[in-house]
């Protein structure tokens, strides 16, 4: 995505932005004066590029038409010499007449025969289905650019719709394995679990996602090639699911590292309360651990969001800059 075209202060704001992103902060204002400069650079870059595409199409018409040219000058200059031999064939002293082909009277009555098919064949492209051919290509030129932001818009659209599931899937599974080690700890401990638990409450959204991709595949399309081609114009991110991101596996102690803890009696030495500030420890490590995937899990879909967002820009500046460049020169 990032060409050589582009100024050395954008990729060094660029460069910013994924340290920012890194450490867990937040770009805010520096993130949409990228995505400015990135917008204008890009066209400013397509330009230029489709300046040079269009040059070397119109070298290249040029020769051709110096090349048909040539041609049409050695064919008339092949003629002439015909003509002139079949005039001094049929000169007084040379073959006898009769014998002779009427190489003129030939060649206007071929003449004839091609003005004739010439009138026909115009009659038939200006009244029939190439005339129809020629008003649809027409129109689908002019509103091309209409069409592919529109289809543009739908793709990434589902996109994002796609991206929103997929982190509020993995959001859930994060929580419910919280919820899960926490009601650990504390039936282990003896305290008190809540009943019900939280998990339930975020487990009830997880069809949400489910209706959004029934509503995102019944989105109009202007042509249904770009259904299929313009589906995956950025790719799709998806949330890591390795040991750093749920919450059992950020922080917390295991069922084997616990194994042999029971609920109420004494406890270490006779200290009734061992096991309660023990297991209190334990569920502050674990909020933190939960907090800590919370904030790398917000971090992953920013940057999800980030990235297929100027994906879409570039791609609408690409559709912005071809009609000018195009037009007037096929």
């Amino acid at each position: 995505m990032f060409h050589t075209g582009y100024s050395q202060n954008l990729l060094r704001l660029m460069h910013r932005e994924g340290e920012i992103f890194a450490q867990g902060g937040d770009v805010g204002s520096l993130g949409q004066r990228v995505e400015k400069m990135l917008a204008s650079e890009t066209a400013r870059v397509f330009k230029l590029r489709g300046q040079h595409s269009e040059e070397r199409w119109r070298a290249l018409l040029e020769r051709q038409r110096q090349y048909r040219g040539g041609l049409s000058l050695r064919i008339q200059e092949e003629q002439r010499g015909h003509q002139e031999t079949s005039e001094q064939m049929s000169a007084p002293g040379g073959l006898e007449e009769s014998k002779l082909p009427n190489h003129q009277e030939q060649h206007h009555g071929y003449r004839r025969r091609s003005d004739g098919m010439q009138q026909q064949q115009q009659h038939r492209e200006g009244t029939g289905f190439a005339a129809k051919e020629a008003a649809m290509r027409a129109a689908s030129a002019a509103r091309w650019a209409e069409d592919e932001r529109f289809n543009l818009k739908n793709a990434f659209g589902l996109q994002l719709q796609r991206l929103e599931m997929d982190w509020e899937a993995h959001e859930i599974k994060v929580r419910e394995e919280y919820d899960t080690h926490r009601d650990q700890i504390r039936s282990r401990s003896g305290m008190s679990t809540p009943g019900g638990g939280d998990g339930a409450r975020y487990g009830s959204r997880g069809g949400t996602g489910v209706a959004d991709a029934a509503s995102a595949s019944s989105m109009p399309w202007r042509s249904r090639e770009k259904q299929s081609r313009l589906i995956h114009t950025a790719p799709v991110f998806q949330p890591e699911t390795g040991r750093a991101s749920s919450a059992g596996g950020a922080g917390g102690q295991n069922s084997a590292q616990v194994a042999g803890r029971t609920g109420g009696g004494l406890g270490k030495n006779g200290d009734v309360g061992y096991w309660a500030r023990g297991a209190a420890t334990e569920l502050e490590r674990l909020d933190e651990a939960f907090a800590a995937v919370g904030a790398q899990v917000s971090a992953q879909k920013e940057a999800a969001k980030k990235w297929t967002r100027r994906q879409r820009i570039r791609m609408e500046v690409c559709v912005c800059v071809s009609p000018c460049l195009t037009s007037g020169v096929l």
